[in-house]
């Protein structure tokens, strides 16, 4: 995937500003900045408060520069915490790696790192992550250590080292929140590795969750579906309904849990109790994948119990649904062909300067909508999205920059002395040829992660479109099936 990061660095030497006064209504990576004293950095953190990363960026970078900073140490956590916060790591790690050996601040240069590895796990940097984490040193602060189990944890599952995980999570007395999603992501880890009968002790106590927390009540569904779907994949019905009974009907996974519902009791030889759990799924505007599949097995178990009647009748809609499906599919290839999709989540950007902290509140408002909310929800999509943004971002501070150097382009007309008029006139053409190279890197940049994006986004839709048209093709003959048994069974 490609990066607008590597141009940032050196964008940001091309502009100042100044601010008076620091806010602190918030803290810069959740750390405790309080031993700051120096007014350049002072006024860097005044922009990063407000989430103005990039301007912070800027003008630390600036300040550095020019050797205006009295506490070196600090400008370089500073500068390393603002590289994460923009989550550019890899310029975060040349700039802490040198300093660990120094006489650091413990607790605000542990933050750092941690924040770092934090950042590293997100973008499945694991084996980095693990590096970072055993440079933290001393002793770490409870609220810290906290944190540094969690990643540490999350890197132990990826290299499959449940039982490890587990310990690391046994040892924290109050896990909170991230404890119920560790919880189950090693669960989950072991599932896919076939380890169904460790998965389910290590999810229990999110199963056991009786809160109100919206968010944890939704992972209680998600953990109930996985260990139900893989009861039902291992024959154990009993077992797999006990799991999708648990499951609220408004919550996310509903869909899903009734579909598999209805399988577990098909196999239990329970074709009235299998209808009443997909008839609920009968919405013939869905573009849900499990509520169309219900609408298929909806009509099959008419077919089951006999009432060929009403099989035919939902058939014959179920197809209709199919075929006006597929013209929304084809709708939707159409709209992100013609650049629909990346206007959208360009006309989103703003100002935002939160580089990879951006919030992903854009869904599609186009006929894709319906059929990509699964990859929008994807890592890989949202980290393309915020690279496509703040390459926006930079190439409108391009613009900024370049209509400023122009305005004092204008003014040398009134300049009376010559010999100062040549000088800035030298300087203005070096930066504006400088503005010039950044906005064609930039806009190369652009164009390149807009079709990245576009092009995961055609892929999905291609999938969806053949999977509608298998269903499709389903119903067709399930029709000409249920036809067929109801012939039958009139002759006999």
């Amino acid at each position: 995937m490609v990066k607008p990061i590597r141009i940032l660095a050196v964008v940001c030497f091309l502009s100042g500003s100044s601010v008076s006064a620091v806010s602190s209504a918030d803290s810069l990576l959740g750390q405790d900045w309080s031993s700051i004293k120096d007014l350049y950095l002072s006024e860097t953190l005044y922009f990063s408060y407000q989430k103005k990363y990039f301007s912070s960026l800027k003008q630390l970078l600036l300040a550095k520069q020019q050797g205006r900073m009295t506490q070196p140490n600090e400008t370089e956590l500073l500068l390393a915490a603002l590289y994460i916060a923009y989550g550019m790591h890899e310029q975060a790690e040349r700039v802490l790696l040198p300093m660990l050996g120094r006489n650091l601040d413990r607790n605000l240069a542990n933050g750092v790192l941690i924040q770092l590895a934090q950042l590293q796990v997100q973008r499945a940097r694991y084996n980095q992550a693990g590096e970072t984490l055993g440079r933290v040193f001393g002793v770490v602060d409870p609220g810290l250590e906290t944190q540094r189990r969690a990643l540490l944890a999350q890197v132990l599952v990826h290299e499959g080292k449940y039982k490890e995980a587990i310990k690391l999570l046994d040892g924290v007395k109050e896990s909170g929140e991230w404890g119920y999603y560790l919880r189950y992501q090693i669960a989950m880890a072991m599932l896919g590795a076939n380890f169904k009968d460790g998965a389910a002790p290590v999810m229990k106590q999110i199963l056991e969750y009786r809160g109100d927390d919206q968010e944890l009540l939704a992972l209680r569904d998600q953990a109930n579906l996985a260990l139900g779907l893989a009861y039902l994949n291992d024959a154990q019905a009993n077992k797999a309904k006990s799991h999708f009974r648990q499951i609220r009907l408004d919550g996310p996974v509903s869909n899903k849990a009734l579909l598999s519902l209805g399988w577990a009791y098909k196999n239990s030889d329970d074709m009235k109790a299998a209808l009443v759990a997909w008839s609920r799924l009968d919405d013939m505007t869905s573009a849900d994948p499990s509520v169309q599949e219900g609408l298929i097995a909806t009509s099959y178990a008419y077919t089951q119990l006999g009432a060929y009647s009403q099989a035919v009748e939902h058939y014959q809609k179920v197809i209709n649904a199919f075929d006006a499906q597929l013209r929304a599919v084809d709708k939707a290839i159409e709209s992100v062909g013609k650049g629909e999709l990346i206007r959208g989540l360009l006309a989103t950007n703003g100002s935002d300067q939160r580089g990879w902290q951006r919030d992903m509140q854009y869904l599609a408002k186009g006929p894709e909508q319906a059929y990509l909310s699964g990859i929008f929800a994807g890592n890989l999509f949202q980290e393309g999205v915020k690279n496509l943004q703040d390459c926006q971002f930079l190439h409108d501070q391009l613009v900024q920059w370049e209509t400023i150097v122009a305005s004092f382009s204008d003014m040398l007309k009134n300049e009376n002395d010559e010999a100062a008029a040549r000088s800035h006139r030298a300087q203005i053409k070096l930066l504006t040829t400088r503005i010039e190279l950044y906005k064609g890197q930039v806009n190369g940049t652009l164009e390149q992660q807009a079709e990245f994006l576009t092009e995961i986004a055609l892929n999905e839709l291609e999938k969806q479109k053949k999977r509608i048209t298998r269903l499709h093709a389903l119903s067709r003959l399930g029709l000409a099936k249920t036809y067929e048994t109801a012939a039958r069974a009139e002759e006999g």
